[in-house]
Protein backbone atom coordinates (compact mmCIF):
# COMPACT_ATOMS: atom_id res chain seq x y z
CA UNK A 1 0.00 0.00 0.00
CA UNK A 2 2.78 2.25 1.02
CA UNK A 3 4.42 1.63 -2.39
CA UNK A 4 1.35 2.49 -4.18
CA UNK A 5 0.80 5.90 -2.43
CA UNK A 6 4.15 6.41 -3.41
CA UNK A 7 3.79 5.67 -7.22
CA UNK A 8 0.48 8.00 -7.16
CA UNK A 9 2.02 10.84 -5.88
CA UNK A 10 4.93 10.38 -8.42
CA UNK A 11 2.13 9.96 -11.69
CA UNK A 12 0.44 13.35 -10.33
CA UNK A 13 3.86 15.01 -9.94
CA UNK A 14 4.89 14.25 -13.85
CA UNK A 15 1.96 15.01 -14.93
CA UNK A 16 2.05 18.45 -13.77
CA UNK A 17 5.23 18.68 -14.94
CA UNK A 18 4.18 17.83 -18.68
CA UNK A 19 1.39 20.37 -18.52
CA UNK A 20 4.41 23.73 -18.21
CA UNK A 21 3.19 24.08 -14.97
CA UNK A 22 1.42 22.62 -11.41
CA UNK A 23 -2.36 23.12 -11.35
CA UNK A 24 -3.03 21.83 -8.41
CA UNK A 25 -1.99 21.47 -4.54
CA UNK A 26 -0.83 18.42 -2.46
CA UNK A 27 -1.81 17.43 1.06
CA UNK A 28 -0.30 14.61 2.89
CA UNK A 29 -1.80 13.35 6.30
CA UNK A 30 -0.98 11.39 8.55
CA UNK A 31 -3.40 10.73 11.13
CA UNK A 32 -2.94 8.62 14.19
CA UNK A 33 -6.03 7.10 14.87
CA UNK A 34 -7.87 7.56 12.46
CA UNK A 35 -7.66 4.24 10.72
CA UNK A 36 -9.68 4.17 7.29
CA UNK A 37 -12.13 6.94 7.49
CA UNK A 38 -11.99 9.45 5.15
CA UNK A 39 -10.21 12.47 5.39
CA UNK A 40 -12.33 15.81 3.78
CA UNK A 41 -10.62 18.73 2.25
CA UNK A 42 -12.89 22.07 2.27
CA UNK A 43 -11.94 25.27 0.54
CA UNK A 44 -13.06 27.82 -1.30
CA UNK A 45 -11.97 28.73 -5.10
CA UNK A 46 -13.21 29.14 -8.69
CA UNK A 47 -15.68 31.20 -6.69
CA UNK A 48 -17.65 28.69 -5.08
CA UNK A 49 -17.24 25.78 -2.08
CA UNK A 50 -15.07 22.53 -2.76
CA UNK A 51 -15.21 19.01 -1.11
CA UNK A 52 -12.35 16.88 -1.20
CA UNK A 53 -13.18 12.91 0.18
CA UNK A 54 -10.08 10.45 0.35
CA UNK A 55 -10.14 7.28 2.24
CA UNK A 56 -7.14 6.82 4.43
CA UNK A 57 -5.40 4.16 4.49
CA UNK A 58 -3.56 3.05 8.37
CA UNK A 59 -4.48 6.74 9.04
CA UNK A 60 -2.73 8.08 5.67
CA UNK A 61 -3.97 10.10 2.88
CA UNK A 62 -2.96 12.06 0.30
CA UNK A 63 -5.51 15.01 -0.92
CA UNK A 64 -5.61 17.12 -3.82
CA UNK A 65 -6.86 20.37 -4.85
CA UNK A 66 -7.29 23.13 -6.86
CA UNK A 67 -6.72 27.06 -6.30
CA UNK A 68 -4.70 29.27 -8.53
CA UNK A 69 -4.46 31.49 -5.74
CA UNK A 70 -3.83 31.21 -1.57
CA UNK A 71 -6.96 29.67 -0.03
CA UNK A 72 -7.66 28.62 3.22
CA UNK A 73 -8.26 24.63 3.46
CA UNK A 74 -9.87 23.03 6.49
CA UNK A 75 -9.35 19.22 6.82
CA UNK A 76 -11.99 17.15 8.70
CA UNK A 77 -12.99 13.90 9.03
CA UNK A 78 -15.72 12.33 7.52
CA UNK A 79 -17.91 12.83 10.78
CA UNK A 80 -17.02 16.64 11.11
CA UNK A 81 -13.84 16.35 13.65
CA UNK A 82 -11.73 18.84 12.95
CA UNK A 83 -8.03 18.07 12.04
CA UNK A 84 -5.71 20.93 10.20
CA UNK A 85 -6.55 24.22 8.83
CA UNK A 86 -3.73 25.49 6.32
CA UNK A 87 -3.55 27.91 3.19
CA UNK A 88 -2.79 26.68 -0.16
CA UNK A 89 -2.50 27.20 -3.51
CA UNK A 90 -1.27 25.35 -6.80
CA UNK A 91 1.89 24.18 -6.93
CA UNK A 92 2.41 23.56 -3.16
CA UNK A 93 3.00 20.38 -1.31
CA UNK A 94 1.86 20.31 2.30
CA UNK A 95 2.49 17.40 4.89
CA UNK A 96 1.22 17.03 8.64
CA UNK A 97 1.41 14.26 11.24
CA UNK A 98 -1.52 14.93 13.69
CA UNK A 99 -3.84 12.72 16.27
CA UNK A 100 -7.04 12.20 15.87
CA UNK A 101 -7.61 12.73 19.40
CA UNK A 102 -6.05 15.59 19.86
CA UNK A 103 -5.66 18.15 16.47
CA UNK A 104 -3.79 20.41 18.38
CA UNK A 105 -0.73 18.11 18.51
CA UNK A 106 -0.31 18.62 15.08
CA UNK A 107 3.07 19.38 13.40
CA UNK A 108 3.93 19.90 9.91
CA UNK A 109 6.44 18.38 8.41
CA UNK A 110 6.62 19.94 4.95
CA UNK A 111 4.52 23.21 4.14
CA UNK A 112 4.61 26.61 2.63
CA UNK A 113 5.02 29.68 4.81
CA UNK A 114 2.04 30.54 5.80
CA UNK A 115 0.93 26.96 7.05
CA UNK A 116 4.39 26.80 8.50
CA UNK A 117 2.95 29.76 10.30
CA UNK A 118 -0.18 28.54 11.27
CA UNK A 119 1.25 25.43 12.78
CA UNK A 120 3.82 27.25 14.97
CA UNK A 121 0.88 29.33 16.81
CA UNK A 122 -1.31 26.61 17.64
CA UNK A 123 1.46 24.54 18.71
CA UNK A 124 2.73 28.10 20.60
CA UNK A 125 -1.04 28.62 22.22
CA UNK A 126 -2.23 24.75 22.31
CA UNK A 127 -2.70 25.43 26.05
CA UNK A 128 -5.51 28.12 25.78
CA UNK A 129 -6.90 26.41 22.52
CA UNK A 130 -7.81 23.27 24.82
CA UNK A 131 -8.90 25.78 27.46
CA UNK A 132 -11.13 27.40 25.19
CA UNK A 133 -9.81 30.80 26.91
CA UNK A 134 -11.20 33.62 24.50
CA UNK A 135 -9.10 36.54 25.95
CA UNK A 136 -6.46 34.07 26.06
CA UNK A 137 -6.71 33.52 22.09
CA UNK A 138 -7.35 36.78 21.47
CA UNK A 139 -4.69 38.46 22.62
CA UNK A 140 -2.33 35.55 20.96
CA UNK A 141 -3.83 36.17 17.15
CA UNK A 142 -3.92 40.19 17.89
CA UNK A 143 0.29 39.90 18.83
CA UNK A 144 1.02 37.54 15.80
CA UNK A 145 -1.32 40.41 13.42
CA UNK A 146 0.31 43.18 14.69
CA UNK A 147 3.64 41.69 14.27
CA UNK A 148 2.89 40.02 10.58
CA UNK A 149 0.51 42.47 8.92
CA UNK A 150 1.75 41.77 5.85
CA UNK A 151 1.16 37.64 5.79
CA UNK A 152 -1.69 35.22 4.30
CA UNK A 153 -1.24 33.75 7.94
CA UNK A 154 -2.62 36.92 9.98
CA UNK A 155 -5.83 36.99 7.93
CA UNK A 156 -6.21 33.10 8.49
CA UNK A 157 -5.63 33.20 12.00
CA UNK A 158 -8.11 36.15 12.72
CA UNK A 159 -10.88 34.97 10.66
CA UNK A 160 -10.46 31.18 12.36
CA UNK A 161 -9.60 31.50 15.95
CA UNK A 162 -10.46 35.29 16.73
CA UNK A 163 -13.43 35.15 18.84
CA UNK A 164 -15.52 38.20 18.19
CA UNK A 165 -18.41 38.19 20.62
CA UNK A 166 -17.71 41.17 23.09
CA UNK A 167 -14.54 42.25 20.88
CA UNK A 168 -15.87 43.84 17.69
CA UNK A 169 -14.08 46.56 18.00
CA UNK A 170 -10.45 44.80 18.25
CA UNK A 171 -11.55 42.79 15.46
CA UNK A 172 -11.98 45.33 13.24
CA UNK A 173 -8.89 47.38 14.36
CA UNK A 174 -6.97 44.57 13.57
CA UNK A 175 -8.26 43.62 10.24
CA UNK A 176 -7.50 46.98 9.20
CA UNK A 177 -4.06 47.00 9.66
CA UNK A 178 -3.39 43.58 7.52
CA UNK A 179 -2.06 44.57 3.96
CA UNK A 180 -4.78 44.06 1.72
CA UNK A 181 -2.50 41.90 -0.51
CA UNK A 182 -2.66 39.63 2.71
CA UNK A 183 -6.31 39.43 3.07
CA UNK A 184 -7.65 37.53 -0.28
CA UNK A 185 -11.07 37.15 -1.02
CA UNK A 186 -10.58 33.04 -1.13
CA UNK A 187 -9.11 33.36 2.19
CA UNK A 188 -11.76 35.36 3.96
CA UNK A 189 -15.08 33.69 1.93
CA UNK A 190 -13.36 30.53 2.51
CA UNK A 191 -13.59 30.19 6.24
CA UNK A 192 -16.94 32.46 5.96
CA UNK A 193 -18.59 29.48 3.63
CA UNK A 194 -16.82 26.93 5.20
CA UNK A 195 -18.43 27.72 8.90
CA UNK A 196 -22.14 28.90 7.58
CA UNK A 197 -22.02 25.71 5.96
CA UNK A 198 -20.99 23.28 9.02
CA UNK A 199 -23.13 25.98 11.02
CA UNK A 200 -26.21 25.90 8.89
CA UNK A 201 -25.85 22.05 8.97
CA UNK A 202 -25.68 21.52 12.67
CA UNK A 203 -28.08 24.04 13.42
CA UNK A 204 -30.96 21.92 11.71
CA UNK A 205 -29.84 18.50 12.67
CA UNK A 206 -31.43 16.83 14.92
CA UNK A 207 -29.70 16.16 18.57
CA UNK A 208 -28.43 13.22 18.76
CA UNK A 209 -28.09 10.30 21.35
CA UNK A 210 -24.84 11.12 23.19
CA UNK A 211 -23.06 9.10 25.76
CA UNK A 212 -20.68 11.26 27.98
CA UNK A 213 -18.41 11.09 30.79
CA UNK A 214 -19.42 11.57 33.88
CA UNK A 215 -18.47 13.01 38.00
CA UNK A 216 -19.17 9.40 38.93
CA UNK A 217 -16.57 7.66 37.01
CA UNK A 218 -18.99 6.75 34.40
CA UNK A 219 -21.09 7.05 31.33
CA UNK A 220 -24.24 8.56 31.48
CA UNK A 221 -26.78 8.17 27.63
CA UNK A 222 -28.44 12.02 27.13
CA UNK A 223 -31.62 10.89 24.56
CA UNK A 224 -34.06 14.03 24.04
CA UNK A 225 -36.79 12.13 23.82
CA UNK A 226 -36.87 10.81 27.05
CA UNK A 227 -37.86 14.80 28.31
CA UNK A 228 -39.64 17.47 27.19
CA UNK A 229 -36.73 19.16 26.67
CA UNK A 230 -32.83 18.93 26.93
CA UNK A 231 -30.42 20.88 27.76
CA UNK A 232 -26.78 21.19 26.77
CA UNK A 233 -24.83 23.72 28.26
CA UNK A 234 -20.83 23.62 26.80
CA UNK A 235 -18.33 25.19 29.42
CA UNK A 236 -14.86 26.31 30.31
CA UNK A 237 -13.21 25.59 33.39
CA UNK A 238 -14.02 29.01 34.39
CA UNK A 239 -15.12 29.21 37.83
CA UNK A 240 -17.21 32.66 37.43
CA UNK A 241 -18.17 31.22 34.20
CA UNK A 242 -20.08 27.92 35.62
CA UNK A 243 -21.46 29.66 38.98
CA UNK A 244 -23.36 31.99 36.84
CA UNK A 245 -24.66 29.01 34.68
CA UNK A 246 -25.42 26.95 37.89
CA UNK A 247 -27.98 29.51 39.58
CA UNK A 248 -29.75 29.12 36.39
CA UNK A 249 -29.88 25.34 35.77
CA UNK A 250 -30.43 24.69 39.82
CA UNK A 251 -33.50 27.29 39.14
CA UNK A 252 -34.79 25.70 36.04
CA UNK A 253 -34.84 22.06 38.02
CA UNK A 254 -36.55 23.40 40.87
CA UNK A 255 -39.38 24.16 37.97
CA UNK A 256 -38.91 21.29 35.70
CA UNK A 257 -37.39 18.29 37.71
CA UNK A 258 -39.07 15.75 35.59
CA UNK A 259 -39.68 17.18 32.22
CA UNK A 260 -36.25 18.77 31.83
CA UNK A 261 -32.76 17.14 31.53
CA UNK A 262 -29.80 19.60 31.74
CA UNK A 263 -26.41 18.74 31.03
CA UNK A 264 -23.36 20.21 32.22
CA UNK A 265 -20.16 19.50 29.25
CA UNK A 266 -17.09 20.31 30.27
CA UNK A 267 -15.02 21.79 27.67
CA UNK A 268 -11.98 21.47 30.53
CA UNK A 269 -7.94 20.69 29.13
CA UNK A 270 -8.27 17.39 31.91
CA UNK A 271 -10.22 15.38 33.88
CA UNK A 272 -8.42 17.41 36.95
CA UNK A 273 -9.57 20.62 35.73
CA UNK A 274 -12.67 19.69 34.91
CA UNK A 275 -12.55 18.16 38.78
CA UNK A 276 -11.38 21.12 40.50
CA UNK A 277 -13.66 23.65 38.48
CA UNK A 278 -17.19 21.62 39.35
CA UNK A 279 -15.93 21.35 43.45
CA UNK A 280 -17.51 18.35 45.79
CA UNK A 281 -21.39 20.47 45.68
CA UNK A 282 -24.39 17.93 44.76
CA UNK A 283 -26.41 19.14 42.21
CA UNK A 284 -29.51 17.76 40.21
CA UNK A 285 -28.25 18.01 37.00
CA UNK A 286 -25.59 16.17 35.56
CA UNK A 287 -22.24 17.10 35.01
CA UNK A 288 -20.01 15.76 32.18
CA UNK A 289 -16.44 15.87 30.70
CA UNK A 290 -15.23 16.01 26.87
CA UNK A 291 -11.81 14.60 26.44
CA UNK A 292 -11.42 16.36 23.06
CA UNK A 293 -13.78 19.51 23.88
CA UNK A 294 -16.33 20.39 20.67
CA UNK A 295 -14.24 18.34 18.39
CA UNK A 296 -15.29 14.98 20.08
CA UNK A 297 -17.35 12.33 17.70
CA UNK A 298 -19.83 12.70 20.65
CA UNK A 299 -20.94 16.00 19.56
CA UNK A 300 -19.11 17.05 16.59
CA UNK A 301 -22.53 16.99 14.57
CA UNK A 302 -23.70 19.54 16.73
CA UNK A 303 -21.16 22.35 14.98
CA UNK A 304 -21.02 23.91 18.34
CA UNK A 305 -18.68 27.30 17.32
CA UNK A 306 -17.00 28.84 20.60
CA UNK A 307 -17.39 28.16 24.60
CA UNK A 308 -19.89 28.68 26.35
CA UNK A 309 -22.53 27.57 23.95
CA UNK A 310 -25.57 26.04 24.82
CA UNK A 311 -28.19 23.87 22.99
CA UNK A 312 -31.95 23.32 23.79
CA UNK A 313 -33.71 20.26 21.95
CA UNK A 314 -37.19 19.39 22.70
CA UNK A 315 -38.71 15.78 22.71
CA UNK A 316 -38.22 15.30 18.81
CA UNK A 317 -34.72 15.98 18.86
CA UNK A 318 -35.14 19.14 17.13
CA UNK A 319 -33.00 22.21 18.12
CA UNK A 320 -35.05 25.18 19.43
CA UNK A 321 -32.53 27.13 20.70
CA UNK A 322 -28.55 27.32 19.92
CA UNK A 323 -26.44 30.36 21.50
CA UNK A 324 -23.82 31.98 24.02
CA UNK A 325 -26.66 33.05 26.16
CA UNK A 326 -27.90 30.49 29.26
CA UNK A 327 -30.46 33.65 30.11
CA UNK A 328 -31.74 33.08 26.99
CA UNK A 329 -31.68 29.08 26.49
CA UNK A 330 -33.37 29.54 29.88
CA UNK A 331 -36.57 31.58 28.31
CA UNK A 332 -36.32 29.15 25.40
CA UNK A 333 -36.91 26.45 27.95
CA UNK A 334 -39.64 27.91 29.27
CA UNK A 335 -41.45 29.21 26.69
CA UNK A 336 -41.37 25.70 25.77
CA UNK A 337 -42.36 23.99 28.57
CA UNK A 338 -45.17 26.51 29.51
Amino acid sequence: MKLLRTILISVVSLLAVACGKDKFFIIECTIEGAGSQAVIATYYAAGGLKREFVAAVDGKAVVRGESAVPTLVIVTMSDGSPIAMLVAQDGDKIAFTTGIDDPLSIRYTDANEASGQIGQWIADNADALRRADAAAINDAVAAFVTKNPGKIASTALLTCYFQSEGYESQADSLFSIIDIKARPVEVVQGFNTVLSAQLSAGATAEMPVITLYDESDSTITVNPIRRSATLLCFLSDSPAGRDSVAMRLRSLMERYPKRLMAVEISCAPDSASWRHSIGSDTVAWSRTWLPASVASPEVVSLSVPRIPYFIVADSTRSQIYRGTSVANAESAIIRHLR
